[in-house]
């Protein structure tokens, strides 16, 4: 999967990974266990205030949770 497929599963299907199709999900945690700029547009389609200027600034520890979360959704 590319960052474009990645951006339109995203905005298709929300930030939910498990409402996505199977092959899907496997592929996009892929990307962003590999993509720093698709990280960054997980975090930043995260609804509410509270989240974008997180991801604005680059918040690293937000970041690693949300890796932490995709990576025990692949076990």
């Amino acid at each position: 999967m590319d960052l474009a497929a990645f951006q339109g599963l995203l905005e298709q299907n929300g930030t939910d990974l498990d409402r996505w199709p199977d092959a899907s999900r496997a592929a996009a945690l892929e990307i962003l266990a590999g993509s720093t700029e698709a990280r960054e547009a997980y975090v930043a389609a995260f609804p509410g205030p509270a989240d974008q200027p997180r991801a604005a600034e680059g918040d690293d520890a937000l970041v690693e949770r949300i890796m932490q979360a995709v990576a025990r959704d692949v076990r």
